[in-house]
Formats: C-alpha cells, structure tokens, sequence
C-alpha cells in the first residue's frame, strides 16, 4: 500500500442551520461566551451545560450586542425571586434585544 485517499463526503440535502447547531451542540460554549458570563448563568440562575447549549445562539448575540454580564448582574435579584429563573432572564433578554433592534 503506497496512499489512502480520504475523500469528504457532503450531501445536498442537509441545511446549513442544521449543519450549525450541530456542531454548536458539540463545542463547548466558551467559543461564544466568556468564562465571567458562563459562571453567572451557572451560579445566580440555575443554567446547566444544557440549558447553555440551548439557548447559545441568543446568548452569543446578547453577548456581542449588550452588556450581558452588566445585565445578569443586575437582573439576578429580580430573577431569584421568580419561580423560573432561567426563563425569566431569557425572556429579558429577548426583550433587550429586541428594544435595541427598534432604536
């Protein structure tokens, strides 16, 4: 045997965003968002690596466009409070984003 050849295969059918989230679903969250906002999301609110994984795409976006750590540290006492503090931040935070889309 002199070579082996690997060549990749790549269906058509297959979407992109499809493509995306699976390989999201498979790194780690430290290539969208800081050690600091991971730790706050672990501590004050409840998240687990799932619940991080999940909702990547709306953290990664409020991460570059807010000031998410700001926002997670003022926001944890109102949160605590709530029965859900997970949904309740990811719901201000949807409200966030979409209060600096309509400015």
């Amino acid at each position: 045997i002199t070579h082996i050849a690997f060549y990749p295969i790549k269906t058509a059918n297959i979407d992109e965003r499809i493509e995306k989230k699976q390989a999201q679903e498979k790194s780690s969250p430290r290539w969208v968002l800081s050690k600091e906002v991971i730790h706050s999301l672990k501590e004050k609110y409840g998240f687990g690596d799932k619940e991080i994984k999940v909702h990547i795409d709306l953290l990664g976006k409020a991460h570059k466009e807010l000031d998410l750590l700001s926002l997670l540290s003022f926001k944890s006492a109102y949160c605590s409070k709530r029965n859900n503090p997970i949904g309740s931040i990811i719901a201000i935070i949807k409200n966030e984003l979409k209060a600096l889309e309509s400015d």
